[in-house]
Parts: C-alpha cells; sequence; structure tokens
C-alpha cells in the first residue's frame, strides 16, 4: 500500500517538520555521540512492547476494529549527522459510528511497510542529493488509531447498523500513547 498525501496533510506535515526542526542546522554535524540508539542506515519495522514511561503504563496498539490486526510497529532508519526527522503518518479522525466503525477515517492497521518507506520519495529519497535530510536519521509513526496521534483513551460507539451484531464496539484511541512508546 503507497502512503496517501492530501494537500491538507502535506501542509501540516510541512509546518510540523518547519517547526521542530528550526532550531537545527541543515547541514548537520558527523555524529559523534548519537542521541539515539544506534539502528541501522536502512529502514527497520519495530515492534514494541508495554512498557512504563513518564509514570504511565503504555500499551501500544491500533484502533482495534473488529476483523483487523491491532499490532501496533513504527519504522526506524537510522542517518550519519545527529538530526532527526518524526514523520507522524497522517489520516482522519473518528469522533461517531459512522467513521469509527463502519467506513473508518484512518486505516486500523498499520499498513505501511519498509517498501513503502524505501519508496516513498521527498524527504524519504535519501538519494536525492538535494534532499537536505538525506543524511538525518528517521521515525516514521503510523496512523491507525483515529485520534490524530492525540489519543490516551477507549470509547464505545453504538452499533446503529447491527454490523457487529448490535453490540457497542470498543476502540482503542491510543496514538499519544503510541508516541510515548516511540519517544522511549
Amino acid at each position: 500500500t503507497k502512503m496517501k498525501y492530501t494537500p491538507m496533510i502535506k501542509m501540516a506535515v510541512a509546518v510540523f517538520l518547519t517547526l521542530l526542526l528550526m532550531p537545527f542546522s541543515f547541514a548537520g554535524e558527523p555524529r559523534s555521540k548519537p542521541f539515539l540508539p544506534e539502528i541501522p542506515q536502512s529502514w527497520s519495522q519495530i515492534f514494541p512492547e508495554p512498557t512504563e514511561y513518564m509514570g504511565r503504563d503504555l500499551v501500544p496498539t491500533c484502533i482495534g476494529l473488529p476483523g483487523t490486526d491491532a499490532e501496533f510497529s513504527f519504522f526506524a532508519k537510522g542517518g550519519t549527522v545527529n538530526n532527526l526527522v518524526v514523520f507522524f503518518d497522517g489520516g482522519g479522525g473518528c469522533w461517531e459510528s459512522t467513521n469509527a466503525i463502519y467506513y473508518p477515517t484512518c486505516s486500523p492497521e498499520v499498513d505501511e511497510t519498509v517498501a513503502d518507506l524505501e519508496s516513498a520519495g521527498g524527504i524519504f529519497d535519501t538519494a536525492n542529493s538535494a534532499n537536505p535530510f538525506k543524511n538525518w536519521s528517521f521515525v516514521a509513526i503510523p496512523y491507525c488509531t483515529g485520534d490524530t496521534h492525540w489519543g490516551s483513551n477507549d470509547h464505545a460507539y453504538p452499533d446503529y447498523l447491527n454490523w457487529y451484531g448490535g453490540i457497542d464496539i470498543t476502540l482503542h484511541h491510543r496514538g499519544f500513547d503510541n508516541f510515548l512508546v516511540v519517544l522511549k
């Protein structure tokens, strides 16, 4: 599956990266004391375990829509300079049954692959000599929680259309929890 980008998502990512990267030099310095653990300089998919961080018990998970894989993972790629790009994959937010359980506005599971990131282009094209991020380390956080990466709770959505036997469907909006796991 290719990553899908709408103009609004592209703009949001550009604004976020601009604000995040303003204090850094685009040239970067050779890595002397890395701020990240040594990771391969090719894309790796990481499946984090539940952990405790900042006084919170964190269980990484996707939304948990019935019939989907709720296992959360993220991707990382090491660089040669001491700078980091954190990419939050985009998608729509869920706030009621129609866009949460019937026609989800987010991917309910991690559907990106290493191959998708290797062929994504743009800032991910580290073979492009004009790319100012070509030597940076990357972390790509998939969007599979329907909460714009801000959630930290579960919510029961009524099954009005009886697609799931008429019972409430509890979904896991844990995007912020997933981010904290990645951060740790």
